[in-house]
This record gives structure tokens, C-alpha cells and sequence, in this order.
């Protein structure tokens, strides 16, 4: 057998021993394993949730179930609100700097009926944009844990 130098110890080399260097070996040459993407990177990042942001708006604020809550509003703004509101809640670099959902809905007497006129068109943005059925259904329940600030019930 084979005497080894460990320090000022000797040890001898054995066939265990072999092993467990070179496992060790191996698994600190293993990359650590990749993150999932984020909600906001699944959505397809700002050019894809600007799209879906702006076909929810135009739709509910053109349909009679939701149109009053719009009267008043600068869309625009708006839009650009919501937008920076999903990338941020998505994960996304955005900083949303608005009101919380209790305070930017407070007084527009919002229903369930509308907030669900609301998911519904916000789906069909997102079918339209190929968005994944997994992070329509994470969107949907980061939105839907909102519904009672949005509609103060």
C-alpha cells in the first residue's frame, strides 16, 4: 500500500479514500442548478405585459358593465400604472410607485360582477399574447388575492 502525507501524518491511501476525492471532485465541478424563470420573464418581460395591459383597458373601458369607472381617467396614465403594478408584482424591475390597491380603487364602488368583467378581458389579453396557461393561472391569483382591496369588500 501506498503511505500518503497528510501534514506531518501519515495515513494510508485506500481505495475509499480514492473514491471520496474524486466524488468530491466531481460535485464541485457541478454547476448549481438554473433558477426558474420569473413570473415576469414568463409573461415575455415589459413589450408583452404593455401589450396585455393596454387590450385590458381599452376593452373594459369601452364595455357598459365598466365604462363608468373609467370616466375621468387619463387611459394612458393609467395603463402605465397597471403596467409598472404587474411587472413589479410579476417580478419584473419595474418599480410601481402608485397607491395600494385599497386607496387607487377607494371610492369607485367597484363589484365583484366588474373586477370578473376585468379578469375575463385580462385572459383574452393574455391568450392573445400566447401567454402559458401556468402563469395566467399565477397572474390571475397574485390579482385575484386583490379583488377585496379593489372592491372594498
Amino acid at each position: 500500500m501506498k503511505i500518503v502525507l497528510f501534514g506531518n501524518v501519515r495515513r494510508r491511501a485506500t481505495p475509499i479514500l480514492c473514491c471520496l476525492c474524486v466524488a468530491l471532485g466531481v460535485a464541485c465541478s457541478t454547476p448549481a442548478p438554473t433558477p426558474p424563470p420569473s413570473l415576469f420573464a414568463r409573461l415575455g418581460g415589459m413589450e408583452r405585459i404593455d401589450a396585455i395591459v393596454n387590450q385590458t383597458v381599452d376593452a373594459a373601458s369601452s364595455d357598459p358593465r365598466t365604462r363608468a369607472s373609467f370616466n375621468g381617467i387619463n387611459l394612458k396614465t393609467l395603463k402605465a400604472s397597471v403596467a409598472a403594478h404587474l411587472c413589479h408584482i410579476a417580478g419584473g424591475p419595474c418599480d410601481y410607485t402608485g397607491q395600494d390597491m385599497t386607496h387607487a380603487h377607494a371610492g369607485l364602488g367597484l363589484t365583484a360582477a366588474q373586477f370578473a368583467v376585468m379578469d375575463a378581458y385580462l385572459g383574452q389579453a393574455m391568450d392573445a399574447q400566447h401567454v402559458d396557461a401556468r402563469a395566467k393561472a399565477d397572474v390571475r391569483a397574485l390579482l385575484g388575492a386583490m379583488e377585496a382591496d379593489v372592491t372594498g369588500k
